[in-house]
């Protein structure tokens, strides 16, 4: 039975027994959806080719090669589009250097995916004074204006959405226990980082009545699963052996990290894993790390169906949305071969 997941407020679900694909709508006043989105065509392309620039925070995340994967892919369907990548690894300046390359190599637009928000005003502001279209996906721009859209997630909600599944299992497992919480944050990632994570807490709180605050440990893991491994065994040392642990990261890989750290102290069969992202790295976590519970899928694969297709129409003179999201689905081992039929469960 194929599931089909809602997109907030905003339009229309594409679903597929492997996959779920979302569709965002353009800004309000327009009559309808902008054509591609969702099935991207050589119909985008009205008889032009363009290049197509994508600044990525890095070059080897599972996450991130794998949304760069989807625009290509798409691209690749309208047989108009050239991409160009560059990495700026989490680098303000990298990425400053990198949007100036395409501003000198007259790209027709850019998908910004960089996730240090400091470095988004000029970033932005470079493009737009250079007029070359822009949407944004991980950073969502500040203020949120039309003329650099965000297509992503609505990551309060998709914390949330983690932190309530992953606190209801354990509710089942261990009813009238007290668990304690590990929460990998990334507080450098910004105000959407900061809402992803902050939404798992809440998650957890809201369906374990009474968590006390200092059972809730939140630590920095620079979205990095080496550093996040140090933080967590860290904070082990202020969590008494043979308490319950759960805990999720900023991404599936930091999350991974945490996971390791927990069970090289010798303590993850009291411990419960919910990852973020549910990339190719977190399916399979899922599927073989035995207290990885699940992830919350973004469904990176599906991301170049939009952000391509919302770059062209935007070189086309049509205005979306400021804020565009997609829909997520908690992804467990019991469903997980719901969505992906090759996952290794």
């Amino acid at each position: 039975m194929r599931k089909l997941h809602s997109i907030r407020s905003l339009g229309v679900v594409v679903a597929t027994a492997a996959c779920v694909s979302m569709v965002a709508m353009p800004v309000a006043g327009a009559s309808s959806v902008p054509p591609g989105w969702g099935s991207p065509s050589p119909s985008l392309c009205h008889g032009k080719t363009f290049t197509v620039g994508i600044d990525i925070y890095s070059q080897g995340e599972s996450f991130a090669t794998t949304m760069v994967t989807s625009v290509i892919n798409a691209a690749s369907v309208t047989g108009c589009v050239t991409v160009k990548t560059l990495v700026d690894n989490a680098s303000a300046a990298t990425a400053l250097s990198n949007i100036q390359t395409f501003i000198n190599e007259k790209v027709s637009g850019v998908i910004l995916a960089n996730v240090v928000q400091s470095a988004d005003p000029g970033l932005l502001s470079a493009l737009h004074a250079a007029k070359i279209p822009v949407v944004t996906t991980f950073i969502s721009p500040e203020p949120q204006s039309s003329s650099s859209p965000f297509i992503d997630v609505n990551d309060a909600a998709a914390g949330k959405s983690g932190g309530v599944a992953l606190a209801k299992n354990f509710q089942k497992l261990h009813k009238g226990k007290v668990p304690y919480v590990i929460v990998g944050a990334f507080p450098e990632g910004g105000p959407i980082s900061v809402a992803r994570m902050s939404g798992f807490s809440n998650g957890v709180k809201s369906v374990i009545k009474g968590l006390p605050s200092s059972n809730v440990k939140t630590i920095d893991t620079q979205a990095a699963p080496n550093i996040a491994y140090t933080q967590t065994a860290d904070a082990l040392a202020s969590i008494p052996k043979g308490s319950y642990i759960l805990f999720a990261g900023i991404n599936d890989e930091t999350t991974n990290g945490m996971y390791q750290a927990i069970n090289a102290a010798g303590r993850i069969k009291f411990a419960s894993a919910m990852g973020m992202g549910g990339d190719p790295s977190g399916v399979y976590y899922i599927c073989h790390e035995s207290s990885y519970f699940g992830s919350v899928g973004f469904f990176p694969e599906n991301y170049g169906n939009y952000l391509l297709p919302s770059v062209l129409d935007m070189t086309r003179g049509i205005k979306l949305r400021p804020t565009n999201y997609f829909s997520t689905a908690v992804l467990s081992r019991a469903d997980v071969k719901t969505y992906y039929h090759s996952a290794s469960c």
